[in-house]
C-alpha cells in the first residue's frame, strides 16, 4: 500500500494534503478518464465535463482529489510525480498524458462544490469566492446582494443621516429588529 493512504478522502479538506495526492493508486479506469480529459484541456474543446460513479469506497474522491491537484501543478511536482511514475503499467498513455499537460501547462482555477446547502447558485458563488482565497485572488466575485445591501446602509448612515434614521425607524415598525 502506497505511504499516505487512507480510506477516507475529503476533497474540500485534503486538498493540500500532499501525502494523500501522491497515494493514489491509478486504475485502467482512472487513467482513460484522466487521458481523455487530458485531451480536453483546450479552451475549445467541446467534451470537457465527465461524470464519475462508483459505489462507495472505490476511490472516487481520491481521484478527484489527484484530479484536482493534477490540473494545478506542474506534471515534475512532487504531488503529482508519483502518479506519473506508477503509469509505467499503461507508457503508451502516460506519454500521451504528460505530452498533453506538458502542451497546456497552465493551472487551472479548482471550483470545489458541496451540493449539501442551500441552493445552487449560493453553492457555486461559495466555492468560486474559497476556490479564489486559496489561490490568492480575493475580492474578485462581484458583492452579494447582502453586502451591497450592507454597504448601502453604511454610505446612508454617514452621507445621509436624516435618510438613514428613516431607514431605522421603517426597519422597527416592521419589527425587523
Amino acid at each position: 500500500v502506497s505511504p499516505g493512504f487512507k480510506s477516507v478522502v475529503n476533497v474540500q479538506n485534503d486538498f493540500d494534503d500532499m501525502d494523500k495526492v501522491s497515494a493514489y493508486i491509478p486504475t485502467r479506469n482512472s487513467v482513460e478518464i484522466l487521458e481523455d480529459l487530458s485531451d480536453n484541456l483546450h479552451k475549445t474543446a467541446n467534451r470537457r465535463s465527465k461524470l464519475i460513479m462508483g459505489t462507495y469506497g472505490t476511490g472516487k474522491s481520491h481521484f478527484l482529489l489527484l484530479l484536482a491537484n493534477f490540473l494545478t501543478r506542474p506534471i515534475d511536482d512532487p504531488a503529482i510525480r508519483p502518479f506519473m511514475d506508477k503509469l509505467g503499467k499503461w507508457p503508451e498513455r502516460k506519454r500521451k498524458i504528460e505530452e498533453t499537460k506538458e502542451e497546456y501547462p497552465g493551472e487551472f482555477l479548482i471550483v470545489l462544490l458541496e451540493g449539501d446547502r442551500g441552493d445552487f447558485d449560493d453553492a457555486l458563488l461559495r466555492a468560486l469566492d474559497r476556490a479564489l482565497k486559496r489561490v490568492g485572488l480575493y475580492d474578485l466575485l462581484p458583492d452579494t446582494a447582502f453586502q451591497a445591501a450592507l454597504r448601502r446602509i453604511d454610505e446612508l448612515e454617514k452621507g445621509y443621516p436624516s435618510s438613514y434614521e428613516t431607514l431605522k425607524e421603517v426597519v422597527a415598525e416592521e419589527g425587523l429588529i
